[in-house]
């Protein structure tokens, strides 16, 4: 059985204050090694930010059980 290569994501996430309420802006990268794996979210809505926060993370378990299941077989 190979083993399995260290995988990193990150999201980071920007919370600006203004006047009118606060500017989210999610920054999600599921591959630090791959640009194109970039995306990036602006909201005013926290439960959207917090949502697509949980989101990304259940991404990222997904990404390493199919990896982990493509290792196996």
């Amino acid at each position: 059985m190979q083993s399995e290569p260290e995988r990193c994501g990150v999201c980071i996430v920007r919370v600006v204050r203004q006047e009118s309420g606060l500017m989210i802006t999610l920054t999600e990268r599921t591959d630090v090694h791959d640009a194109s794996t970039q995306r990036r979210h602006t909201t005013t809505d926290v439960a959207q930010a917090v949502e697509a926060v949980r989101i990304f993370i259940l991404d990222i378990a997904r990404q390493v059980t199919d990896l982990r299941a493509t290792l196996v077989t």
